[in-house]
Formats: C-alpha cells, structure tokens, sequence
C-alpha cells in the first residue's frame, strides 16, 4: 500500500527539512512525498530540489503566486497516486514509524490518530527541538471505544453528534481514503477565491460526507512543531481573520444547498454544527485576541454586518445561547 504525504509551504527554507527528513526516515518506504510551493520567493524549492535528484518519492509542485493553504492541498490531492493521504506542515514532522503504524492498523476512509506539540522556544538547541505536550484528540477511554471501529456513514454521524466535543477540523492528526478525499475535494469546485483561513474546516466537513468507515489509533504519529513568536505569512491580520471564517461560513451554505439532494437530515446537522464552531472559532479568537470591550463588539459587530441573512439568523441564535449560557463578553 503506497502512502502520499502533501506537504504545502510558503517561505518555509528556514524549517522545510524537518518535514523533509521527517517523511524520509520513516521505516515504512512505501510513499510519497508531495511538496506544494504556494508563491515563494526564497529557496525552499531549491533545498526540496536537491535531494529529489537523489530521491524519487519527494515530488514538487509550483504555484506561481500565493493562493492560499486550500489551493495548495487540492494541488496535492488531485496529484496524489497513493491509496491513502496524510497532510504535514512544513515545519511538523512524523513519528519514524507513523506509516508503518498505520500500514498495520485495519483501514477505515479516515483514521485518526494522537498528536503532540512542541513548544520550539523553550528548548531551542534540542535536536528536533522543544519541550513536548500531549494533544490528545480523544481522552476518556468511552471515547476512545466510540471511536475505534465506526463501519457505516450513519453510524459515524451519530458517534460524532454525540460527542462533539472531540470534532476537530484540523487536517493534521489524521489518515484518509485517497478515493473519499479526492470526491469531496471535487464537491468544493465552487471555492473560487484564495482560501487561507479555516480551510480544514471546508475540506473536512466534504470528506466526512464521503466517509463510510472511522477507527481511530490511541497512539502519537504527528508533532506539531509550535513557535508563539511566529506568524503566518498574511494571517494574523484580525479583519483578515473575520473575512476568512466568513468566507468559510459561506461555502459551507454554499455546499449545503448544492447538494442538498444527496445529503441526509443528519448530514446537515453535522454541517450546522460545524456552522456553530464556526461562530465559537470567532468568539475565541476576538475575545482572546482582544482585550478592550468596546474594539471587541466593534469587530463583532464588524463580521455581523459582513455576513449573509441566513448566517446572521444564525449569529443571533448562537449569540442568545451564549447569553443564556452567560458566555458573552
């Protein structure tokens, strides 16, 4: 069985050849590597390019401008030639046996797996840097039960209903059916506009519509290198944050009519919840991000205006819950 790791970067020469190495020590050689360059202008390509020389399942692919983490995994996934698919980021890297792990454990159209994350600053001369902590997706061994052998689309929507708490729309943390994944990619056509922000968010909400099967591996294959200081290149921008998150609330209206005659009842109650965490994403981000009261309910105030009127009804039901809940700023 081959594996395909895409791996997206933009301005990355300063960390590439930790996922870089990472994918060519692992024990399992079966794969291949598959580098997207979203518009860079320094030497990231150029370091991936000499050792493809040498090394035939490192792959590369160029964008020539900046389109966003969105554009760059469909590249991926459309160039794809593996049975099953993994995202990495640039500057994360898997465990050496993570492929040969999964390789062994029976296949589901995703398996999810446990992550760690590495505080790179704390320990900066460790090799392979920082002081790690645990980042479990499931925690309590009910959970971990729930989740270990899901067999039918139902089935799984009813487990993840139940225990929503443990949906987490990152890319990472997780293996998926290429089949399944390169469907749901095909559904999100409609994305037309460059895409950075919550893009996990579209892509797994598509590809938990294609899913049939789900088991999940109670072990670290993923580490999640984290540097408080850095940035992403355009993302930290707070209207930017608002127009992406809107953006994404928007597609996933725009998914939920156009396929509203394959989707089931429960299919569209797993997308209006992940319209909800749509709405918490925001709340969390402005009210940890912002620490005056009156810049917090003008930038709020700030994403209502620039929604639609189905997602304004929507904001306004959440927003009496979280007041209900006396959650509100």
């Amino acid at each position: 069985m081959k594996f395909s790791i895409i791996i997206p970067f933009y301005q990355a020469e300063h960390h590439i050849l930790v996922s870089l190495t990472s994918c060519l020590n692992q024990t399992y050689q079966n794969f291949e590597a598959i580098f997207i360059d979203d518009g860079s202008t320094d030497n990231t390509s150029s370091i991936i390019e000499s050792y493809m020389a040498s090394e035939p399942r490192i792959k590369l692919f160029k964008h020539p401008k900046n389109m966003g983490t969105f554009w760059a995994r469909k590249t991926g996934i459309e160039a794809a030639t593996g049975e099953y698919i993994l995202f990495l980021d640039s500057d994360d890297e898997l465990t050496k046996d993570a492929l040969a792990s999964l390789f062994s454990h029976p296949k589901s159209d995703i398996v999810m797996f446990q992550y760690l994350k590495k505080n790179c600053l704390q320990s900066p001369k460790m090799i392979g840097g920082g002081v790690e902590e645990a980042l479990p997706y499931l925690t309590s061994s009910q959970e971990i039960t729930d989740f270990t052998n899901i067999q039918s689309h139902n089935a799984l929507l009813t487990a993840l209903l139940q225990n929503r708490n443990i949906i987490n729309w990152s890319a990472a943390g997780k293996l998926y059916n290429a089949t399944c994944l390169k469907t749901a990619i095909k559904k999100l056509a409609f994305i037309n506009r460059k895409f950075i922000l919550a893009e996990d968010l579209l892509i797994y909400m598509a590809m938990l519509m294609e899913t049939n099967s789900f088991s999940f591996i109670d072990n670290v294959f993923y580490i999640y290198h984290f540097n408080p200081l850095s940035s992403t290149h355009e993302g930290n921008s707070i209207s930017l944050k608002i127009k992406q998150l809107s953006l994404a609330q928007t597609y996933l209206l725009t998914y939920q009519k156009q396929f509203k005659n394959e989707i089931t009842s429960q299919d569209n109650r797993l997308i209006e919840y992940f319209l909800e965490c749509s709405f918490v994403e925001i709340y969390t981000y402005l009210q940890t991000t912002i620490k005056n009261k009156a810049k917090f309910i003008f930038y709020l105030s700030k994403y209502f205006l620039s929604i639609t009127n189905d997602m304004k009804k929507r904001f306004i039901v959440f927003s009496y819950k979280k007041y209900k809940q006396k959650k509100l700023v």
